[in-house]
């Protein structure tokens, strides 16, 4: 009968011994891993932290070149402004200059034309304004007749002005006279024999018609009312009488 009893109690101290260690596992089971909760939180935390730091960057890194680019441009704007203020400056003194000289050249201009007031020409030229004027009776063609000018320390004619033009169309003795007009150097280019383009022109209705191609030199007609002083272009190895011009010199 004791025996029985010893059993029981070993058995029965078993069978405690299984159901505390089934409690303690289940308490184990149903608690959290520590570890894991752990780690978790601090990568959000890293996260958390890590986005606003960008945040606060790019916010930084954004009023930063905002002040640099309007830093950039009010420097621009002043840069601007000064060069335009400097650009106005040195025009204001070239306008200034361009005055003064203009002054100048008509004051010289002025001393020039009272002496020559008071000045003649050589002996069978005729004076107008500061040049002095010869007119052929013999007849050349357009070379000669300029070498007999060039001779004479002058020039074939150039006509600057209608007055000009009107004083010379009383010093023709016709019915043709050669003037300075060429366009020997290229067809249909027109040229004083100073060197200068002709501006202002007289020619007669139709001309210059280059007629056959070789009329290179400029003649100033007299034989009617019609054509008085106006100008044709004529083959320059014709013979005419000329018209010569040389200004007065104050030596």
């Amino acid at each position: 009968m004791e025996s029985t009893g010893t059993n029981d109690d070993i058995y029965g101290n078993f069978e405690m011994e299984e159901v505390d260690k089934n409690r303690a596992t289940q308490r184990r089971n149903k608690l959290p891993p520590k570890c894991g909760t752990v780690c978790v939180g601090l990568l959000l935390a890293l996260l958390v932290v890590g986005n606003i730091g960008q945040l606060v960057y790019h916010a930084v890194s954004s009023t930063d070149r905002e002040y640099y680019n309007n830093q950039r441009e009010e420097l621009q704007r002043n840069y601007e402004a000064k060069l335009g203020n400097l650009s106005d400056e040195v025009q204001t003194t070239h306008l200034i200059r361009e005055a003064k000289a203009r002054e100048l050249t008509q004051q010289v201009r002025d001393i020039v034309t009272m002496i020559a007031k008071g000045k003649n020409c050589d002996t069978g030229w005729k004076k107008y304004g500061l040049s002095c004027y010869f007119v052929s009776t013999a007849k050349k063609n357009w070379a000669a007749s300029r070498e007999d000018c060039k001779a004479q320390g002058a020039d074939l004619v150039v006509i600057n002005s209608e007055e000009e033009k009107d004083f010379v169309t009383g010093l023709v003795n016709g019915p043709e006279d050669w003037i300075g007009l060429t366009d020997s150097a290229q067809e249909g280019s027109w040229m004083w024999v100073d060197g200068t383009p002709v501006t202002t022109t007289y020619w007669s209705g139709g001309q210059p018609n280059s007629s056959k191609g070789d009329q290179d030199c400029g003649e100033m007609w007299k034989d009617s009312k019609q054509k008085k002083g106006l100008w044709n272009d004529e083959d320059c190895s014709l013979n005419n009488t000329w018209i010569c011009e040389k200004k007065l010199t104050f030596e």
